[in-house]
């Protein structure tokens, strides 16, 4: 007897057999897999990147803008100092020729003047206070209302008419 070798050698390729159906049903998911979801999130990933580009872009000029103004206004500054320092010498000398000058001082007032005019003003702030006390009860009677049996009591004949009693 001869015996039959059961295992292949290294260099032959095994076969089987078994249904296909299976396998092309997998192959065709496994391309719809490989389509659907590298494309879109590939695309979504180059998306955001251009965003972060632009967005970047954006930050750069506006950098570069605010650069320039603040260049601009920089090179102003020496012209209105020196406009500073004039009016400050103009004011040094107006002040300086005001003290060499000799300035003639008011009459001071007579002190019987001087007391009638403090009496006045103390009449004056004392109406006044009469007047914001007045102003506050007023005020107040005005927030918490007049209540009705304060008016009642004032005037005991009085027929009050509802809307039930018409």
């Amino acid at each position: 007897m001869e015996e039959v070798e059961i295992m292949p050698r290294k260099d032959e390729e095994t076969y089987e057999i078994i249904p296909v159906t299976p396998l092309r049903r997998l192959e065709e998911r496994i391309k719809r897999l490989e389509a659907s979801t590298t494309l879109p999130q590939l695309q979504n990933l180059i998306n955001q990147i251009i965003d972060l580009i632009k967005t970047n872009q954006r930050l750069v000029d506006d950098v570069m803008r605010a650069n320039h103004e603040l260049r601009e206004e920089l090179a102003r500054i020496p012209e209105k100092i020196d406009k500073l320092t004039s009016s400050i010498n103009e004011l040094l000398e107006l002040i300086k020729s005001a003290s060499e000058e000799e300035v003639s001082a008011p009459a001071p007032l007579e002190l019987p003047e001087l007391k009638e005019m403090v009496e006045t003003q103390k009449n004056i702030l004392e109406t006044n206070k009469q007047i914001l006390e007045a102003l506050e009860e007023i005020n107040q009677r005005m927030k918490g209302g007049t209540p009705i049996s304060h008016l009642i009591a004032k005037y005991p004949n009085l027929k009050i008419r509802t809307a039930t009693t018409r």
